[in-house]
């Protein structure tokens, strides 16, 4: 019995060895592989997501609101207009105005027929619904402010708004690009008896004026006004009120006279 189960033990060990001899190979793979794979999946998941989800945006803001990268691109389905939810006399300190700020690199697309307004007019010329707009991008992450048509075109939406009760003090555009716009007030950036702070920032492809002033100084600096149908810039003069001025803003005409470009270099009223 013993003799017979020699082999059989031999056999069976031999056996064992062979597969043995094999297996490091595969095993070496399969670890190499899963290695891999596991710090691949280490790696991906070492940055942050960051999730890009369209928001549909439109009525009034009565509250202090903020436009975030993480919800852009926001798209304009109707007029959005920012404003508090109590009307204050101008003469008041504490207007308790709304303001809507827009984080660098935010994309707002407007539907045909829609715009942005700051503030809003009450039915007492002493009183009003008071708001600011704080656009402030970066060089690297500009916020847009454009039409959301597939083939966008001068004119598809109204602009942005800002009536008399502009917080000033509280507003700015700032490394943002305004495309597309004036539909209904014929100008990208319409501005009445408000004074917004404009910087390094570029104004284009308008259906009418790039900027359009109503009784209004707001201060235009290292700013780009280009592509318009109409005219690049229109101010109206007011009596108690000081003329805009520009500092350092390009202002390019090509589509009333191809070879026309000034460039001012230092401060002018307009």
């Amino acid at each position: 019995m013993r003799t017979n189960s020699l082999p059989t033990i031999n056999a069976l060990t031999h056996t064992v060895r062979i597969r043995r001899s094999h297996e490091p190979k595969h095993s070496i793979k399969s670890a190499r592989f899963l290695l891999s794979l596991f710090l691949l999946v280490i790696f991906l998941f070492s940055f942050p997501l960051v999730s890009f989800a369209a928001t549909n945006v439109s009525g009034h803001i009565t509250s202090d609101t903020t436009w975030t990268l993480a919800g852009s691109p926001y798209i304009v389905t109707g007029d959005v207009t920012v404003r508090s939810s109590t009307a204050r006399h101008y003469s008041e300190s504490n207007k308790m105005q709304v303001t809507l700020t827009i984080e660098p690199g935010v994309q707002v697309r407007f539907e045909p027929g829609t715009g942005l307004y700051i503030a809003h007019p009450y039915s007492h010329p002493d009183y009003g619904y008071y708001g600011a707009l704080k656009a402030q991008g970066t060089e690297g992450a500009p916020i847009i402010f454009t039409s959301n048509a597939a083939s966008p075109a001068p004119g598809d939406w109204k602009g942005i708004y800002f009536r008399d009760q502009t917080d000033d003090s509280n507003t700015l555009i700032e490394h943002c690009i305004v495309e597309y716009g004036g539909q209904s007030h014929n100008a990208n950036i319409y501005s009445d008896r408000a004074n917004p702070a404009i910087n390094n920032s570029e104004i284009r492809y308008s259906s009418g004026s790039g900027i359009y002033l109503n009784s209004s100084s707001p201060t235009i600096t290292n700013s780009v006004i280009s592509e318009t149908t109409v005219t690049a810039f229109i101010s109206t003069y007011h009596p108690t009120r000081p003329l805009a001025v520009m500092k350092r803003a390009e202002i390019l005409l090509s589509r009333m006279a191809p070879t026309a470009s000034t460039l001012l270099t230092s401060d002018l009223p307009l």
